[in-house]
């Protein structure tokens, strides 16, 4: 990557994460031994998921550190994590119990390139497109990657190599920015406080549990045609916010797009929140 493009050291705002993977057996069927337990803090999230058929349950406990930025790398360390995570309830309590504690994990991204290719190298995976774990994508964008680069060398062939990266970038480049941003979002979404909490916790209960709609752009099928409607002319713009550097691509309001789609009253919650704002205002002032 440092090779196609020199864009520094990656980005991160303090989140840290700790797993853990324990035998099925010894988890309480009370636990949601069938689905994916997602416990959301201020700053913080913990979740849970049988893995391997079945036979094994994977945690991860994720927070964001209040020691970060250290020069020495070492925020967000195990007694932060056993800190942060007290206020939680029982069921918190012990799940922290199985977190292993003596590796962890600072999440870090970058910003999206415009370009992957130099000469006859070219990235895909991690080393295109990393991203924050909040989406679930890593593995699966790699996968497209590779489906993408050998659609175009079938295409175009070992003479044209050029045509065959130009094309692979066109494709992958703004779809895979945009999962980039969705990931974020995700994080930004889950690790609300306050207010916007508030109007977080609204949305997610309007929100039908088994409608995947606002999914269906992730998961649906031809996703490497460059011919979908949803094909990106992959302008990247940078702006700042929160003293972190973040991006869009143009024509799509991955925020706007997240929350419209988790619920058709979105409107009403949002004013609703905006009412509460006001409410609070008042009683301060």
């Amino acid at each position: 990557r440092k090779f196609v493009c020199d864009d520094g050291a990656p980005l991160s705002v303090g989140y840290v994460t700790y797993r853990g993977t324990i035998d099925i057996k010894q988890v309480s069927e009370e636990a949601g031994l069938e689905n994916v337990q997602f416990w959301i803090g201020p700053s913080m999230h913990l979740v849970q998921y049988p893995i391997r058929r079945g036979e094994l349950y994977n945690q991860a406990a994720v927070f964001k550190s209040n020691k970060m930025p250290d020069d020495t790398d070492q925020w967000g360390t195990k007694e932060e994590l056993n800190q942060r995570f007290s206020i939680g309830c029982e069921h918190i309590k012990n799940a922290l119990k199985s977190i292993q504690t003596n590796i962890r994990w600072p999440v870090y991204d970058r910003n999206p390139l415009s370009k992957w290719s130099r000469g006859r190298l070219v990235l895909l995976g991690d080393a295109a497109h990393p991203m924050l774990q909040y989406a679930g994508q890593g593995a699966a964008q790699a996968l497209e990657d590779a489906d993408a680069l050998v659609t175009a060398y079938k295409k175009y062939g070992p003479l044209k190599i050029d045509c065959v990266f130009r094309e692979y970038e066109q494709n992958r480049i703004p779809r895979s920015s945009k999962v980039v941003q969705f990931a974020r979002d995700i994080g930004t979404f889950a690790h609300y406080n306050g207010v916007k909490k508030i109007v977080r916790d609204q949305i997610l209960k309007k929100h039908d549990m088994y409608d995947y709609e606002f999914l269906k752009w992730l998961y649906e099928d031809n996703q490497n045609d460059g011919n979908r409607s949803d094909t990106i002319e992959g302008k990247i713009e940078r702006i700042t916010t929160l003293g972190v550097e973040k991006f869009s691509v143009d024509a799509s309001p991955y925020w706007k797009t997240l929350v419209d789609q988790f619920s058709p009253s979105l409107g009403n919650l949002l004013n609703d929140g905006l009412k509460i704002c006001r409410n609070i205002l008042d009683i301060v002032l």
